[in-house]
Order: C-alpha cells, then sequence, then structure tokens
C-alpha cells in the first residue's frame, strides 16, 4: 500500500497545507479545525455527532480567536491585555461563541459531506500529500518524513487517506457560501446592495452643517453635598457597577537582568574601554551632505570651482560652462565612493568646494555643503551606558543561573526559603484583580504575571515563568478573597463621583434650559451670548463626526435644518447651537464616501450570509457540551494568548497536566 500511495503522491504538485496535520506539524491550531493526534488522556469539552472535541483542542481554538481579536483591536490602539479588557467589551462571550461554532463546523461539515456524498479526487489527495511530506532541503517528496509521521501517530495509510478526503470534501462544502456578495480575493463587491440602506447610512454621515455655538461651564454650578440616603439610593438602583473585585493574597519573586545591574562589580579599566568603542562608533558615523557632478577634462573641472568659490552656486557654475546640473546625493558616509573621492570629502571639516578629484579618466566635482559630526557625551556623561553595557549581560546569566538552582529547592523548601538561599527577593502582598489595588509596589505590572496570580491554586508554587524580553516570575497564592458587592462604605468615594456626575448634568440643563427660553432665534441666540459674556465658536462645513471632535451633542445636531437652535450637555458644558445651515449628503463631494460604505455593507452581507449557510449546517448536529471543561479551555486559551501577548511561546496549559502537555500540537504560538 505504501508504495502505491507514493506512486501517485510524486506524480501531483500540491498547493494547500493539509489542515489536521498542518496543526501537528507546525505548532498551531488551523481554525476551525480538529486535530486527529491528540491524546485521549486529555478531558472531553464537546460532543458533536457522537465525535468528541478535547479540552486541549478548545483551548488552542480559543488562543487562535483571542489573538485574532488581540490583534485587531491593537491597530485601533485598543490593548485586550488582560481577562477584564476582553470581558469589559463583550468579547469574552464571542470568544465562547466562535470557538465552539469553528470546532463544531469540522464534524458538522464532515456529516453533510458524507450524506451529499461529496468526496476528494485522487488527484487533490496526491497534491496534498505531496506538498505536506516535504525534504526540509530538497523541497522535494519525502518518503522518510510521510512514514515516520504516519507511524509515530499510530495511522495506517488507508486510514489517513480516509480521514484526509473527509477533510477535503468538508472544506468544499465550507467553502461552497464564499464570495456570494464579496469577492475576498480581489477585495471587490460582485453584487449589489440595497441601494436605500447605502444612501440613509451616507446621509446620515456625511450630511454637513454650518454651526455657532457656545458653551455654559460646568464650573458655574455650585455642587450641593450628598446625603448618605442619596448616596444608598444611587447604590441600590445599579448594584452591578459597585463590585469589590477579587483579592489574592501572593508571594513572588519578579525580576529582570536590570534589577541585578547594581549589585555588579565594573571595573574603572572596562567603564574607560567601553567610552572608547563609543568614541569610535561616533567618529565613524560623521555624515557629509554631498553634489556632485562628473566632468571630462581639467579646465572645465577648474573653472567651475573657481566659480562656486566665487560666489556662484556650484547649478549655475556648472550650467555656464557647459556641463550637466550636479546631483544631490545628500548625507553620506565615510565609505561612500571610491577611494580617491572618499579620501577627499572625509578630510573637509567644513563645508565648501573640493579641488578637482582626477579619478578613472575624470574630474570628480564634490561640493560639502553640510557636515554633521555626533557631539560625543563625556566619560562622566556616558558612564552610567557604559555600567549598564557591561553589567547586563553577566546580570541575565547570573538571573538565568539563581532562577535554576531556585528550581531544584522549590521541592523541598518553601518558595521563601528557597529565595533566601540563592539570593533572590521576595515580594509578597495582596493585589486586586482590577481598580486602584491592582497596581502594587514590587509588582511589575504585566498581563502575564496578573494572569499567573489569577488562576493559580492557592498553596501550590508555580513554575519559572518569563515575562517582557529577559524578565523571570515565580509565585505562590496564599489566599483568595472573592469577588462580591461593595459595602457602603467602600463605595462611598465611587458613589459620590456619580451623584456629582449626574447632578452636575441636571443643574447645567436647568441653567441651559433658562437660557433656551431666551433664545427664540439666531437674533436671541447673539443677544444671550453678549449679555451673559459667552464666547461663540464657529464650525463650517462639518460632518457630525467632526463636529463630536469639538465635543458638541451631535445627536441632537444630525437632522437639524437651517436655522434650528439646537442644546444638549457634553463635556464642556451646556452647548446651545445654533445651526446656520445644513446641506445633505453630496454623492459627488464624496463619491470616495459613498463607495466605502457600498463596500463595507457587501463585506457584511457576505458575511451574514455566510454565517446563516454554515450556522444551518452546523445545526444539523447534536451538540454536548461539558460546561466545566469548556470553560477552563477557555481560560487556558486566555492564558496562552496572554503568554505570547507578554514575549512568550503561547504554549497551552491545562489545569491538572504537566506544562505544555499537548506536544507539537499545542506548544507553538501562533
Amino acid at each position: 500500500m505504501m508504495g502505491g500511495l507514493r506512486a501517485f503522491a510524486q506524480s501531483f504538485a500540491g498547493k494547500a497545507v493539509l489542515v489536521f496535520l498542518a496543526f501537528m506539524l507546525l505548532g498551531s491550531g488551523v481554525i476551525g479545525s480538529i486535530s486527529l493526534f491528540t491524546s485521549s488522556r486529555v478531558s472531553t469539552g464537546i460532543n458533536a455527532d457522537g465525535q468528541n472535541i478535547n479540552e486541549l483542542e478548545i483551548a488552542t481554538q480559543a488562543r487562535n480567536t483571542f489573538y485574532e481579536l488581540g490583534t485587531t483591536f491593537e491597530r485601533f490602539g485598543q490593548q485586550l491585555d488582560s481577562e477584564e479588557a476582553f470581558a469589559r467589551i463583550g468579547l469574552t462571550d464571542q470568544v465562547r461563541e466562535t470557538t465552539q461554532a469553528r470546532l463544531v463546523n469540522e464534524i458538522a461539515f464532515k456529516a453533510q459531506a458524507a450524506n451529499l456524498g461529496i468526496g476528494a479526487s485522487q488527484a487533490d489527495l496526491s497534491a496534498h500529500v505531496q506538498n505536506l511530506f516535504q525534504d526540509a532541503v530538497t523541497g522535494t517528496f519525502s518518503e522518510r518524513t510521510m512514514s515516520r509521521t504516519l507511524a509515530a501517530n499510530g495511522l495506517t495509510e488507508r486510514a489517513y487517506l480516509r480521514d484526509l478526503s473527509g477533510e477535503l470534501a468538508s472544506n468544499r462544502l465550507f467553502n461552497a457560501a464564499d464570495d456570494i456578495v464579496f469577492d475576498g480575493e480581489s477585495d471587490s463587491a460582485i453584487a449589489e446592495v440595497p441601494e436605500t440602506l447605502a444612501q440613509a447610512q451616507f446621509s446620515a454621515a456625511w450630511s454637513r452643517y454650518d454651526v455657532s455655538y457656545f458653551a455654559i461651564d460646568p464650573s458655574q454650578v455650585d455642587l450641593p453635598t450628598p446625603t448618605d440616603e442619596e448616596l444608598k439610593s444611587i447604590l441600590e438602583s445599579d448594584p452591578e457597577n459597585y463590585q469589590r473585585p477579587e483579592y489574592r493574597e501572593f508571594v513572588g519573586i519578579f525580576l529582570t537582568p536590570e534589577d541585578l545591574i547594581d549589585s555588579i562589580e565594573v571595573e574603572e579599566e572596562d567603564i574607560q574601554a567601553t567610552y572608547d568603542q563609543y568614541v569610535a562608533r561616533l567618529e565613524v558615523s560623521t555624515r557629509w551632505f554631498l553634489r556632485q557632478l562628473f566632468v571630462d577634462d581639467e579646465a572645465t573641472a577648474n573653472a567651475i570651482v573657481d566659480a562656486v568659490r566665487g560666489g556662484q552656486t556650484f547649478v549655475e557654475a556648472a550650467a555656464a560652462n557647459g556641463a550637466s546640473a550636479p546631483q544631490d546625493l545628500g548625507p553620506r558616509g565615510s565609505s561612500y565612493g571610491r577611494d580617491a573621492v572618499n579620501t577627499a570629502f572625509i578630510a573637509a571639516t567644513e563645508s565648501g568646494m573640493l579641488d578637482p578629484i582626477a579619478d578613472n579618466n575624470r574630474f570628480t566635482l564634490i561640493e560639502v555643503y553640510e557636515i554633521d559630526i555626533p557631539e560625543a557625551a563625556t566619560l562622566e556623561e556616558y558612564r552610567e551606558t557604559a555600567v549598564r553595557e557591561i553589567a547586563e549581560p553577566q546580570a541575565s546569566t547570573i538571573l538565568s543561573a539563581r532562577f535554576s538552582d531556585l528550581d531544584g529547592l522549590i521541592g523541598s523548601l518553601s518558595l521563601e526559603e528557597a529565595a533566601a538561599q540563592v539570593d533572590l527577593p521576595v515580594v509578597t502582598g495582596t493585589v486586586a484583580k482590577s481598580g486602584l489595588d491592582a497596581r502594587l509596589e514590587g509588582l511589575p505590572a504585566n498581563s502575564k504575571i496578573s494572569s499567573e496570580i489569577f488562576t493559580a491554586p492557592v498553596g501550590q508554587t508555580g513554575f519559572r515563568n518569563t515575562f517582557g524580553d529577559e524578565g523571570l516570575f515565580i509565585v505562590r497564592v496564599d489566599a483568595v478573597e472573592e469577588s462580591r458587592p461593595m459595602t457602603f462604605d467602600e463605595a462611598k468615594s465611587s458613589l459620590t463621583i456619580a451623584f456629582n456626575t449626574a447632578t452636575r448634568a441636571d443643574l447645567l440643563t436647568g441653567l441651559g434650559q433658562a437660557a433656551l427660553s431666551q433664545i427664540n432665534d439666531s437674533a436671541g441666540f447673539a443677544e444671550f451670548a453678549a449679555s451673559s459674556g459667552l464666547e461663540i465658536n464657529e464650525e463650517d462645513g462639518k460632518t457630525a463626526s467632526e463636529l463630536l471632535r469639538a465635543s458638541l451633542p451631535v445627536e441632537e445636531i444630525r437632522g437639524a435644518v437651517k436655522d434650528d437652535i439646537v442644546s444638549g450637555v457634553t463635556n464642556t458644558g451646556f452647548n446651545i447651537i445654533w445651526v446656520r445651515d445644513s446641506r445633505a449628503a453630496d454623492p459627488e463631494l464624496d463619491a470616495e464616501a459613498l463607495e466605502g460604505i457600498r463596500y463595507q455593507l457587501a463585506r457584511q452581507y457576505d458575511d451574514a450570509m455566510q454565517r446563516a449557510y454554515r450556522t444551518a449546517v452546523r445545526e444539523t448536529v447534536n451538540v454536548n457540551v461539558n460546561n466545566v471543561v469548556f470553560e477552563r479551555a477557555i481560560s487556558s486559551g486566555l492564558n496562552a494568548y496572554l503568554d505570547l501577548r507578554s514575549g512568550g511561546s503561547g504554549q497551552i496549559r491545562l489545569p491538572n497536566s504537566d506544562p505544555g502537555y499537548g506536544g507539537n500540537g499545542s506548544g507553538g504560538g501562533i
């Protein structure tokens, strides 16, 4: 059988990576894919159509989903660096839903492909096999790689091909709904979207307004002191906003090489040598700003040089002598050009025209118009940097060695006793999962460390771990105080802020309404501002989003017509706005914006149709979820993402298993 597989595998070119085997070989899960090579020792989290999806597979898919969301939001400046950050904007539930959907898709589409009789051709099978099992050096199909991989995973060729055929068939069915309205490859719409909806969005976003406005300042409002009864009524009406976060008491060691630098002795002669190297680097980093011209005869070269030195510009002198315009080379280092040219311009200590340089049967004319010589710090100014350069590599080695010694002692000694023996400082304290108490002196503000503290079992010293570029930490949690509703005294300061905010808005609104009662038209608007000493500001031809940047109440302005007086409270106070003019969105003026809206709608419609199709297929199979295992896997996926984000490997760590359990299929990063 092996010979037959090799024969047809070598006869076709592969174009795509095999989904489930790539999961194993490349070290990271592929979206919506289930590896066949995972251990039965891992708990089952989902059973779909009689097939089990284990905790490791769920955690890996969750990690990938957290990663997708995290990288997307970072492009918009939103850092998703903790469990709270995801939960705060409702993304944790989205991860749960997406993770389950993608994993169940695999089974549902395989089942439907089988029901519909969709299969994979021998050519497709061969192409995938040949492309996957390649020799790392030659890039050609490798019999040895294939046979070793199948044998290592206990697969016969028949079983492997059967699973591969089902995988390819399910992919064909899964992708059947792609590119209904939007073509992903060409990045363009391929079908019309409802024009009424596009025009409605365009009109709302791109109508333009000319407005004049003034604001009644919040400082004009005198706030009353709230009574306890008033504050308690706020607490009773909105208890969810006044929750005390989880607190954990911990013992840990958190160090970077930089923390050990001061303990390392650095010899004066080493500092001097490092400083000398620094000065030498500066000397070769001088930059000469040059203009250059080549001429064929010496007389012309001398005439141009004399003219420039006599007051003409290089360009004028070259033109007057029948030569082409000189080329501006900009800044050049000491290694630019031929030896004769280099020797000439690096000798220049000030701007000016150099003597003609005879080189390679022609004459090179060089004008140095600026010299940038880096200014060297004095030895004393550079001393701290030199000490750091010398000590940092030593500190890194020492830190790693001490943690290695610490690892050997943890089993027989407490963390505190082991730390004392290897001369590592211990940090103890109680930290909150969020809020002001989430920051503690001696505890680095690092999402990976925070995640470790708030997921570690009580009383168990964790594993040596990394954070940042070269930091190392180890932690033990001694006590947990669960999240609970705040007492009145604990919430009082927050309640006071909420009372003041609401009261200020109410009082401002009262002042504003009183002002509005005196303003009936543009003349009344101007008269009130003048009598009250308020400055009138103006914005012309602005869209609602542009007016929002001016802290104006855009919802009140949106849809207003010429000479309307509108108002609203923002962070600048109570704003009263005279709409001097409003213009409907112009499809010609903002044609690009309208096309952008159509483009986004096409993508949304295409995505909605794909989701509906895949949901319908997914609902054809029975799904049972072990919520305990599933939630545990989601947490493991989040921790792996936070580890990756903090500079770690993104390794999946399942509870009650060896660190990194899961082999190649789980150990890799995204």
